[in-house]
């Protein structure tokens, strides 16, 4: 999942708005950004590459044990 763009900006506006008083709990500032933004999910493709590679790994990390 993949949140707005500018997270860390519109994150730390809204620390600034709890601390502020405007909203009344870091609660309610994720609810208030999560109306406010669209979310994306993205799925992988093509793991083949990464399956073969990651049970490489394992058969080197397994033989050192």
């Amino acid at each position: 999942m993949a949140g707005p763009i500018e997270a860390t900006a519109i994150g730390n506006l809204m620390m600034q708005a709890v601390a502020a008083g405007d909203v009344g709990s870091i609660a309610q500032a994720r609810e208030v950004i999560r109306s406010s933004f669209a979310v994306e999910e993205y799925q992988p493709r093509g793991t083949a590459a990464w399956d073969e590679g990651y049970a490489k790994f394992l058969k080197v990390v397994g033989s050192r044990q």
